[in-house]
């Protein structure tokens, strides 16, 4: 059963409530979503729990963010992580860590300048805020950059 209130002009200011039945299909489709909710929950968690205890015992920095890569990756289907750092004295992005992507992208992208138009990483560390793509085979901010690897179009977060 699913309650719903709705005020009435008649009732003065009252609640009446409302039942309407759920169909069977609703049900279902609500508990995969529940079930689904909690393993990326559980999968999040214990992701979390094995990048702190690396932390903890001093793991090496591109180990750590090769595991924060791997965890994002497995819970965005149809994604590709990576994780690139400013370099103050190339005022340009470094890729610190990219696990699933082809050698020949990270070659391309290693060491690429900063600027209002350089992908969404680039510009994102230019503006020093977030930019969200939603195709970057599309999107003006790609043009005249390296080729993103066929599986990571569309995902354009930086």
């Amino acid at each position: 059963m699913k309650a719903q209130l709705e005020e009435t002009p008649d009732a003065a200011g009252k609640a009446e409530l409302l039942r309407e039945k759920l169909m069977p299909q609703d049900a279902l489709r609500r508990g995969e979503d529940y079930l689904n909710d909690r393993k990326r929950a559980e999968t999040l968690l214990a992701g979390e729990n094995q990048i702190l205890e690396m932390v903890a015992t001093g793991k090496p920095l591109g180990v750590i963010l090769d595991e924060i890569c791997r965890l994002v990756d497995k819970l965005s289907n149809d994604s590709l992580a990576s994780i690139l750092l400013f370099d103050p004295n190339g005022n340009c992005l470094r890729v610190a860590a990219a696990p699933r992507f082809p050698e020949g992208f990270i070659a391309a992208i290693d060491g690429v300048k900063i600027g209002p138009n350089v992908g969404s990483c680039g510009t994102a560390a230019y503006r020093k805020e977030q930019v969200i793509v939603s195709d970057i085979a599309t999107d003006p901010r790609w043009a005249g950059s390296p080729s993103p690897p066929e599986s990571s179009v569309g995902d354009g977060h930086a």
